[in-house]
């Protein structure tokens, strides 16, 4: 594999993880399930012991899942702006993919025709 194909490999996985990111804060959910864990908080909390580490340390766990929630729920206040960076990255997904379909026709014609692999410039 050749530098230019790995470099164009490893793009290609960086904008799909990018895109995957992007993907999951669109699609979540965030105040239902900031609700389920204020209701399940409040639940847990009053059958526990008051005053124990035991609660302390559940409600220490639950104010981490309730502050990423709400972080969550901040990204998502600027979809539009998501959406677009989603579509930009789609576009250069594309043409990664396309570049790197060149360059695997360039290789198997070389190997098909019994050529030596040599670099030379692009054409196109």
């Amino acid at each position: 594999m050749k530098t230019k194909e790995k470099i164009i490999r490893q793009a290609i996985e960086e904008t799909m993880n990018e895109i995957s990111k992007i993907d999951h804060i669109l699609k979540a959910n965030p105040l239902v399930d900031l609700i389920k864990i204020e209701r399940e908080t409040i639940e847990t909390a009053l059958k526990m012991e008051l005053g124990s580490k035991e609660v302390l340390a559940y409600l220490n766990s639950q104010i981490k899942k309730r502050n990423a929630l709400r972080r969550l729920a901040e990204e998502q206040q600027n979809s539009i702006a998501l959406i677009n960076q989603k579509s930009k990255l789609s576009f250069e997904l594309s043409e990664l993919k396309n570049e790197l379909y060149w360059i695997e026709q360039r290789t198997n014609r070389k190997t098909f025709m019994g050529l030596p692999e040599v670099s030379s410039p692009e054409r196109r």
